[in-house]
């Protein structure tokens, strides 16, 4: 498996990586964040949450302050050349328009992209994170996010030097990974989230 390479690898490399950890809201991101399987791949590379911030500010200087955070801390790692990661949405363009330049510089893209079967279970996951306690998101955000967070992984398949899609709509299953060498097919059933996004990008 390429995930089992590049982690092996990647720590002796001499350019830094942008890594995305991605999905809908309510795919299970931040599980993924403070599992076994994140820390043999990335280590202790920091990870940013701007998402998460911005969603518990309460007022709009709160938001705006927790943007301003973000952003100083993403400059921080990239004058220094360190490795970071964001998790997110990925349903701005924002992040994407940063990798194509840090690219451009030499740093490596990363994403581990964790996707849900529909805006239904994305709701349903938020509403039950909400009920035993984590953040909630407006429904209206919900349902802007998940086709726009689906439209730019597409991009994300020919941006990233490596590339692991899962699907946690049951369980978390790994569906595919890509290199700069190809796409590798890790399950023989896809779901037809995944085969919308690959219809567009290929």
């Amino acid at each position: 498996m390429v995930l089992r390479k590049l982690a092996s690898e990647s720590s002796k490399e001499d350019f830094p990586w942008l890594w995305f950890i991605a999905g809908p809201n309510g795919s299970g991101k931040s599980t993924w964040v403070n599992s076994l399987a994140r820390t043999k791949l990335l280590g202790s590379t920091p990870i940013l949450n701007p998402d998460l911030i911005s969603s518990e500010a309460q007022v709009l200087t709160d938001f705006v302050d927790a943007g301003r955070k973000t952003l100083l801390a993403m400059n921080s790692y990239i004058a220094t050349k360190k490795d970071f990661a964001i998790e997110t949405t990925l349903s701005g363009r924002n992040y994407l328009v940063k990798a194509q330049l840090l690219r451009k510089k030499g740093w490596r893209i990363g994403c581990i992209y964790i996707g849900l079967s529909s805006i239904k279970q994305s709701i349903a996951r938020v509403e039950e994170r909400h009920r035993k306690g984590g953040h909630t998101v407006p429904i209206k955000d919900i349902v802007r996010r998940y086709p726009r967070s689906l439209k730019n992984l597409t991009l994300m398949i020919t941006l990233c030097d490596y590339l692991a899609v899962f699907d946690n709509s049951f369980e978390l299953e790994l569906l595919l990974e890509a290199d700069k060498e190809g796409i590798y097919i890790r399950k023989q059933l896809i779901p037809q989230w995944l085969k919308q996004v690959l219809s567009q990008s290929l």
